[in-house]
């Protein structure tokens, strides 16, 4: 095994420096850019971008605070494919827009993606309960979730990665 996957959405090393080798699948309901938790997963999957992996990210747009330009510049990696859930709140979106979305049109606006899994090379997946937050890593002082994960393997990985 090339790669510890913890709680969907960071990529530790073990026995070898880097992993993926072709491919990371993520998608996540909240990522928090600020926080230390979402630049560690925002590093690792672009390094593996470096590598070649092709990495396909997808986001919910209501509780994403990354920056649009943040998003557009790793967006830009010849490797790095992002795709934003419901992109009617944040990512390009004037506020005067936004704020009319929420007026005329709550219902569609509240539509939202909530999941959260890590699939590497078609082959591997966590998914659980656990956001890109520092609050579900431990390195939150004032919160610390416990969520759950799940490590599936095997032929059901492959119906996970059609989300993608």
């Amino acid at each position: 095994m090339s790669a510890l996957l913890v709680a969907g959405c960071l990529l530790l090393p073990v026995g070898r420096a880097q992993a993926p080798d072709r491919r990371a699948d993520l998608d996540t309901a909240i990522r928090a850019h600020q926080g230390l938790s979402g630049i560690l997963a925002s590093e690792a999957l672009l390094r593996a971008a470096d590598r070649g992996v092709q990495v396909r990210v997808i986001v919910d747009d209501l509780m994403n605070d990354a920056p649009a330009r943040m998003l557009l510049a790793l967006a830009a990696h010849p490797n790095v494919a992002i795709r934003i859930y419901n992109p009617v709140m944040t990512v390009g979106t004037p506020w005067y827009r936004r704020l009319f979305n929420i007026l005329t049109a709550f219902r569609s606006v509240n539509q939202r993606m909530h999941d959260k899994t890590l699939i590497i090379e078609g082959e591997l997946a966590i998914t659980g309960g656990r956001n890109m937050a520092d609050e579900y890593f431990d390195y939150d002082y004032a919160y610390d979730f416990r969520d759950r994960d799940a490590l599936v393997m095997g032929a059901v990985v492959s119906n996970m990665a059609e989300s993608f």
